[in-house]
């Protein structure tokens, strides 16, 4: 019995790093789509010349971007009748709650409701090229922390359930 409590605090406290090692690597996978939909969002602009909203249906519809729960939100939003601004900032606070991204990564996000459907062609996709380098970076100091931190968690939690199955027997 006492070597299944040992057993079992070693599995806990290793899990407990892989989790946060895994939410490291996801905060990864939502920086990348960022910038897939800041991408879309750019190109859409300039060869399709669609509305806002079109354009945050199209953005919901399209798979690789599921993982941005904010889009749906926002097209839904929107089709209740929502102004975009209002629509997009919502679908981030509530987007922020399940996400991994850090508060600035959040606030760049968040930007995108100043910046679409606010100024000429050309505003939008200059400061939208701006959000992209803005999400780059993010994206840069999420992989470094990944690969530092996330091996540094993993060891940590295996460690710490090895340092109690120790201290236990």
């Amino acid at each position: 019995m006492k070597f299944l409590g040992i057993t079992l605090v070693f599995l806990v406290s290793a899990m407990i790093g892989l989790y946060l090692s895994d939410r490291l690597k996801k905060r990864t996978k939502e920086l990348e789509t960022c910038l897939i939909f800041i991408d879309k969002l750019k190109t859409s602009l300039r060869y399709r010349v669609m509305s806002t909203n079109d354009l945050i249906r199209s953005s919901a519809e399209t798979e690789t971007l599921s993982c941005l729960s904010c889009i749906t939100t926002a097209s839904d939003l929107l089709k209740s009748g929502m102004s975009f601004p209002l629509a997009w900032k919502k679908a981030v606070q509530s987007f922020s709650k399940d996400s991994t991204m850090i508060k600035e990564d959040l606030e760049i996000l968040a930007s995108l409701a100043e910046i679409v459907g606010t100024s000429d062609l050309e505003g939008q996709i200059n400061a939208l090229e701006m959000t992209e380098s803005q999400f780059r970076h993010q994206l840069d100091q999420a992989r470094l922390a990944h690969e530092k931190k996330g091996k540094l968690f993993r060891s940590l939690g295996a460690l710490t359930g090895i340092g109690l199955a120790i201290v236990l027997i």
